[in-house]
């Protein structure tokens, strides 16, 4: 798979956010996240970060399938959504973030992606059957204390939720959507197969010395690969050999690794972690390796955010937290 729009030799995968920029190019910056692949420098001025459905993006998309994971229905990642930028003057600019639609209505995305370089995240919204609709967003507490580190995460609570406000009665592709569900339980451990799910890019190559995206794929890619010992205290990694095994890529930011071990995509306690960034670095044997860095799921610090976040929203669903038999979640 691709690496991340998390970060490209060092490279936030999520939301490019210069009006200007081309969002297949990663910032000169040896680490970066996928989603900020260029920053404006005035915090009102940032781009509406806009979301569409996958049933839309992939309308005319390929799904494109590596070592292992044979899923190529696009029905079966309906619950995954696609962003990008949409700057006054300038209209949108290819894929910069994804994210999971966890509940009725409730988007599970990277911190880092509607990060504006202060506590309060920037605007978001989804259209839905030709709507539009607007989210609030929330970053985890621990990850907007910190100091910014643009256009890389923050910090490893990389984890932001956001609430869509109906306004009007919910178009059909929504009413009729099965949420993903998250795995609450113990961070996945080195060894363990992951399935990586990322939007916009197929490869990434070296260029003068930095990672990028040779292009923008309108392509959903999906492949497993076994976890790496992490380098970097709270993320769980994945080591790729450049070019030949899966890894993050620019615009895969806030999407969903999965566990391998659920054949279902997407279903009930499949969600182990939200793709952060990712950095090259050198193999012992003087090769270019991928680092894609993922938030998991399973950490103390999401767990009790969660729980927090649905006592001070009593009417919302996260799937695998509070859902009850009747829930519209994916089994």
């Amino acid at each position: 798979m691709r690496a991340l729009s998390c970060c490209v030799a060092a490279i936030a995968l999520g939301a490019a956010s210069a009006a200007h920029a081309d969002p297949r190019d990663v910032p000169r910056n040896p680490d970066v996240s996928p989603s900020a692949q260029s920053e404006q420098s005035a915090e009102d001025e940032l781009p509406t970060l806009s979301f569409e459905l996958a049933a839309d993006a992939l309308a005319s998309a390929s799904i494109q399938v590596t070592n292992g994971k044979g899923v190529t229905d696009p029905r079966d990642w309906d619950a995954l959504v696609f962003a990008s930028l949409m700057a006054p003057g300038v209209g949108v600019s290819g894929a910069t973030c994804s994210g999971t639609l966890v509940g009725p209505y409730v988007l599970l995305t990277a911190a880092h992606c509607v990060d504006r370089g202060s506590a309060h995240p920037r605007n978001a919204k989804l259209t839905a059957d030709g709507l539009p609709f607007t989210f609030v967003c929330e970053m985890h507490p621990a990850y907007a204390a910190r100091p910014s580190r643009r256009p890389l995460p923050r910090g490893p609570e990389d984890y932001a939720l956001c609430q869509l406000q109906l306004d009007r009665p919910p178009p059909p592709s929504l009413r009729h959507l099965r949420f993903a569900g998250i795995d609450f339980g113990a961070s996945p451990s080195p060894g363990r197969e992951v399935t990586l799910a990322g939007y916009g890019c197929t490869s990434l190559i070296m260029k003068d010395g930095q990672l990028t995206s040779p292009a923008f794929e309108p392509a959903l890619s999906v492949s497993n690969a076994p976890l790496s010992a992490s380098d970097r205290s709270g993320w769980i990694m994945v080591r790729s050999a450049i070019a030949t095994e899966p890894a993050l890529c620019p615009g895969d930011s806030g999407g969903p690794v999965l566990d391998a071990a659920v054949t279902s995509p997407l279903a009930r306690n499949s969600i182990v972690a939200v793709n952060s960034w990712i950095r090259a670095d050198t193999s012992p044997g003087g090769a270019t390796d991928v680092l894609s860095y993922m938030s998991p799921t399973g950490a103390a610090a999401f767990v009790h955010w969660v729980d927090t976040w649905l006592a001070a929203h009593p009417n919302a669903v996260i799937c695998g937290r509070n859902d009850t038999a009747t829930s519209p979640c994916r089994n």
